[in-house]
C-alpha cells in the first residue's frame, strides 16, 4: 500500500481515523474493584510493536523486565503471561490465522485480567509500544476475510500493529494500557547501512506514525505515553541484530514502575 504526494498521504491517513473513531466505545473500560480470592490467578502482558525495529526493546523485556515482574506476581500467587508473537505465529500461517492470533490475545487479556484487578493498582493487561517510523504490515481488501471484518471492526489502511492498538486499547481507552514511544534522535546514531530496518520506504508511512502518536496523546493521560531516549551500540553477537544502549534507563524503568 502506498499513496503519491505527501498531501495524498496525509488524506488517506485522515480518512482511516476518521474511520476508526466512529468505532470508539462510549463507555470506558472500568477497573473492577479488589476482590478476594484463593489459590493462584493467571494474568497477560500482550507486547504490541512491529518486529525489525524494536528487537532491542523485547528482548530486554523478556530477559529483565518480566522476569522481575514474574517474581512480584508469583509472592502474590499470580502467574504472569508474557504473550510475544515472534514466536507465537508460524510463517506458513494464513494470514486470516494470523490476523486472529493477533487479536485472538488481546482477547484473552481481557477475559483473564478484567476478572480479577491486582492490589495495590498493579493491574496488567496489555504493554503497547509503538515504532518511529515504521508503520508495519498493512493487509489489502482481498487479504482479510469478512467474518475478521465483522468481529473485529477491521479498519482497512491501518496496520496489523495500529489495529492490535486499537482493539487492545483504544476503543476501551483501556486503562491497564502503555505506550512507549522511541525518540526519533536515535536515528541519528544509526549507521545507515541499518537503516532500512527502522526506516519504512512506504511513503505512507511517516504520516501514519506521525497520526498514531498524535492520537495516542490525546487519548490518553500523559503518564501513559512516554518517550524514552536510546542509541545504537553495535551489533548483538549472538543474533546479529542491533543493540542499543540507553534502554535500561528510561525504558526498561518506566515498564517496570508503571
Amino acid at each position: 500500500m502506498g499513496c503519491g504526494a505527501s498531501r495524498s498521504c496525509q488524506y488517506e491517513v485522515m480518512q482511516q481515523w476518521d474511520s476508526a473513531e466512529k468505532t470508539i466505545e462510549v463507555h470506558k473500560l472500568k477497573q473492577k474493584p479488589v476482590i478476594k480470592r484463593s489459590g493462584w490467578k493467571t494474568v497477560r502482558v500482550f507486547v504490541s510493536s512491529t518486529f525489525r525495529d524494536f528487537h532491542a526493546e523485547r528482548e530486554l523485556l523478556v530477559k529483565e523486565v518480566f522476569p522481575d515482574l514474574r517474581a512480584w506476581c508469583a509472592k502474590r500467587r499470580l502467574h504472569l503471561v508474557d504473550c510475544d508473537l515472534r514466536w507465537g505465529v508460524p510463517k506458513d500461517t494464513t494470514t486470516e490465522n494470523t490476523l486472529r492470533t493477533c487479536l485472538g490475545e488481546l482477547d484473552r487479556c481481557y477475559a483473564d485480567n478484567h476478572a480479577f484487578s491486582f492490589e495495590h493498582d498493579k493491574d496488567l493487561e496489555e504493554f503497547k509500544q509503538t515504532e518511529p517510523e515504521r508503520c508495519g504490515w498493512i493487509p489489502g481488501l482481498s487479504e482479510v476475510p469478512r467474518g475478521l471484518v465483522k468481529d473485529y471492526r477491521w479498519i482497512f489502511g491501518l496496520s496489523v500493529t495500529e489495529m492490535e492498538i486499537m482493539h487492545g486499547a483504544y476503543r476501551k481507552d483501556n486503562p491497564n494500557s502503555l505506550f512507549a514511544i522511541r525518540d526519533e534522535s536515535f536515528l541519528e546514531t544509526l549507521p545507515e547501512s541499518y537503516k532500512k530496518d527502522f526506516v519504512d520506504i512506504n511513503p505512507i508511512a511517516s504520516e501514519k506514525t506521525k497520526m498514531l502518536k498524535e492520537m495516542l496523546h490525546s487519548r490518553f493521560p500523559d503518564e501513559r505515553v512516554f518517550k524514552y531516549s536510546c542509541k545504537f551500540a553495535g551489533i548483538d553477537a549472538d543474533t546479529g541484530k542491533v543493540d542499543l544502549d540507553g534502554l535500561q534507563d528510561q525504558f526498561s524503568k518506566e515498564v517496570s514502575i508503571r
